[in-house]
């Protein structure tokens, strides 16, 4: 009796954790380059060829139970960024885990430095110079 007590409590704990035996869990973080690498909300997590999808929460984390056993394609997406795929091979009761980091399509912007020459224009009662004046010293476009 005791050992059909211990199957029944495997399984049942495999159940509590919502993974279908033979199968294997996958769960990850999505990092933002072009932020230091700051997790990355939102991105979508797909295992091509599955119905799998997901997407990642705020601190850049996402999870799959029940992924079948075999070599699989991930596929990190986020708009405005490189989109990345890697290759996962499951082994059926083990758990996976990825890092991506994804990469801006664009570059940050530059820095961008502002010259210009100061006018001080004092009222007319004390000599300052009208709009008109102050306006023909700003450069022509």
């Amino acid at each position: 009796m005791k050992p059909f007590l211990g199957i029944i409590v495997l399984f049942l704990a495999s159940l509590a954790h919502g993974q279908k035996p033979g199968t294997a869990t996958l769960h990850g973080t999505v990092l933002d380059a072009a932020m230091e690498n700051e997790p990355m909300l939102m991105a979508q997590i797909s295992v091509k060829g599955t119905p799998h999808s997901a997407h990642t929460g705020f601190n850049g984390n996402f999870s799959f139970d029940g992924l079948p056993q075999g070599s699989h394609q991930i596929q990190i997406a986020f708009p405005g960024y490189q989109t990345q795929e890697k290759t996962v091979v499951f082994q059926g009761g083990e758990t996976v885990s990825l890092v991506a980091v994804l990469h801006s399509l664009t570059p940050p912007p530059a820095r961008e430095t502002f010259t210009g020459t100061a006018v001080r224009a004092a009222s007319q009662g004390t000599g300052g110079q009208s709009a008109q004046e102050v306006t023909a010293l700003l450069p022509k476009k």
